[in-house]
């Protein structure tokens, strides 16, 4: 199974483990690691390699150089798939972070150190929730 602490630090997110593991006597858990380094699917994805089933890119990214105090380019509302991005690609800059967008309903960034961020419902699901209901009133 699974747990998701609700927290951008990972620090925090340990102490949180830490703690439910001294409630329970035991907790074998561990932090989420990745078999491939998410840099490089990040960043396969914004050059063009197919993305997984309902995701799409959004319009926000971060770039780094991989040399130790290398360049950093941030992109907000930015189509990311464009000559512009390419070029920072061709110069050896790598993904850290990336907005995607799940079904056209939730939004999120996640970097390449797997934590999401910006998670926000679009419009869409909002209205789902909202015609979800409606049909459970009706059908009350």
């Amino acid at each position: 199974g699974y747990v998701a602490v609700d927290t951008s630090s990972r620090k925090t997110g340990e102490y949180f483990m830490s703690d439910i593991r001294g409630l329970l006597g035991s907790f074998p858990a561990m932090p989420l690691n990745a078999e491939v380094a998410p840099r490089s699917i990040l960043t396969g994805w914004i050059a063009g390699e197919p993305l997984p089933t309902g995701l799409s890119l959004g319009e926000e990214c971060e770039m780094k150089d991989p040399v130790e105090g290398g360049a950093v380019v941030k992109c907000q509302h930015q189509e990311l798939r464009c000559d512009e991005i390419d070029k920072h690609l061709d110069a050896g800059k790598q993904v850290t972070k990336l907005a995607l967008i799940f079904e056209d309903n939730l939004s999120f960034v996640i970097g390449d150190d797997l934590i999401v961020r910006k998670l926000k419902f679009l419009d869409g699901a909002l209205d789902q929730l909202e015609h979800a209901d409606e049909d459970g009133r009706r059908a009350e």
